[in-house]
């Protein structure tokens, strides 16, 4: 008796067409890689390019906030100036004594600012992070400091003991001072330390550092920004 439906021949893959099942198989995981690996690039491009952004702009807005300050209050008896550098008449304004500061530095310069101030405030903090109540005299130091030994540079503030790091790997750290010069209203240029007469007659402190990304393919971004000091009584 024959079958009522024909038996059909089964045959496997030929060994061409296991070549090329795995040939494309390769090309799409190849495919499926390179996305991935692009996609973590990108996103790590992105995530530095974001940490370098809100580190520098933190940076800006807390030296702008200390620099403000310089000479506080208006024509304050504790204070000889805001600023530290020069008086107009061969020495320099000094720090208070109040301040307790850690660092040994008599005057500010190109790559450095020294600031005092006295307290607005209870519970104020310094860039440093250190405390202080109301008309405690506040003495900070803004600068580049190298303070594990790496040779990459940090922008820190100090004030009564050791600095804290604003923000890591910074080059390039410089202030030039807005000078009233006898008779004008605004500064007619911003100049280097050297060029400073009188510190109590800087009305504005103008800072810029850059900050390297640890990114092969991002460049250093340059932060700036100019703050206006406005407690200085000017001689």
């Amino acid at each position: 008796m024959k079958a009522a439906y024909p038996l059909t021949r089964q045959s496997g893959l030929t060994l061409i067409e296991l070549l090329i099942a795995m040939v494309l198989s390769l090309a799409i995981m190849a495919g499926i890689l390179a996305l991935f690996m692009g996609t973590k690039q990108t996103f790590a491009l992105q995530q530095a390019v974001s940490q370098v952004q809100s580190d520098g702009n933190a940076a800006v807005m807390l030296l702008e906030s200390q620099i403000r300050l310089a000479g506080y209050p208006e024509d304050s008896l504790l204070l000889a100036t805001g600023v530290i550098g020069p008086d107009g008449k061969g020495s320099n304004y000094a720090i208070s004594a109040e301040a307790g500061q850690a660092f040994s530095e008599t005057a500010s310069g190109d790559g450095l600012l020294i600031l005092q101030f006295e307290a607005p405030h209870d519970g104020f903090f310094n860039c440093a992070g250190e405390l202080f109540n109301v008309n405690d005299t506040v003495a900070v130091r803004i600068a580049l400091s190298d303070l594990d030994g790496d040779g990459v540079d940090s922008l820190t503030c100090q004030g009564t003991s050791a600095p804290a790091v604003l923000v890591d790997d910074v080059t390039n750290l410089q202030f030039q001072y807005g000078e009233l010069s006898s008779g004008a209203a605004v500064p007619v240029a911003y100049k280097p330390y050297a060029d400073v007469v009188n510190t109590r007659n800087v009305v504005a402190v103008r800072v810029s550092f850059d900050v390297n990304a640890n990114h092969p393919r991002l460049q250093a971004r340059t932060f700036s920004t100019t703050v206006p000091i406005r407690n200085h009584v000017h001689q």
